[in-house]
């Protein structure tokens, strides 16, 4: 058995683990993945524009760089508001 801890926090971006953050289907990087994505000197973006084709519920994956405290970087695309 595989035990996972996920906890979802409001305001700062853990320093350590993995981190889930969230983009639009269009793109659009969410809040969270745009503060990680200045801290990681534009990581997150780079994610999201070789992610290929962005459909709802799709998670693009990627290991830390070294140095930044976490293991991997988890960008979970949801369906853009109408």
């Amino acid at each position: 058995m595989v035990v996972i801890d996920i906890s979802v926090h409001e305001g700062e971006l853990p320093g350590s683990g993995t981190i889930i953050v969230t983009a639009g289907t269009d793109g659009t990087l969410g809040d969270a993945a745009r503060a990680l994505d200045t801290s990681l000197g534009g990581l997150v973006a780079r994610m999201v524009e070789l992610g290929g084709e962005l459909t709802n519920g799709k998670v693009l994956d990627a290991l830390a760089p070294s140095g930044s405290g976490h293991d991997r970087i988890l960008v979970l695309c949801l369906a853009n508001k109408e």
